[in-house]
């Protein structure tokens, strides 16, 4: 399957969406847009959300320990607010601002940007190995 590129605008989302050789593009397509309609028109489930905020702040703070390279998730994101915002203290408020969106603003957002009309589809495909063949 391809990425999905959502554009409108200065914001750009790329979706890379993964699936079994016997599912068609085609298919696996239109269950990623089923998903994403059922968002556009009812909006997250009241369960769903919280979840996903968990996960966020969960991953927010495995990459400030930097994984492999210890706190190199921290220094790089002290680097980027210095830098762009000039404010290197965001580092420890950013996550607020994340952990604040309402169910509704999830709706609108997909509303206003993932709309078919302004994304881009590119289907990758592996390269045949000649294995195949033999």
């Amino acid at each position: 399957m391809g990425d999905v590129f959502d554009y409108n605008g200065p914001m750009q989302m790329v979706t890379r969406i993964m699936h079994k050789p016997e599912i068609s593009d085609a298919a696996t397509l239109e269950e990623f847009d089923s998903v994403i309609r059922e968002i556009q028109e009812h909006g997250l489930a009241a369960d769903e959300l919280e979840p996903l905020k968990i996960k966020f702040r969960s991953d927010y703070y495995s990459m400030l320990e930097g994984g492999m390279m210890p706190r190199y998730g921290l220094m790089h994101l002290l680097a980027c607010f210095t830098l762009f915002d000039g404010d290197p203290q965001l580092v420890n408020t950013i996550l607020d601002g994340f952990l604040a969106v309402t169910r509704e603003e999830v709706q609108a957002a997909a509303n206003k940007y993932l709309r078919r009309e302004k994304r881009a589809i590119v289907f990758r495909q592996p390269a045949s190995t000649g294995k195949e063949a033999a």
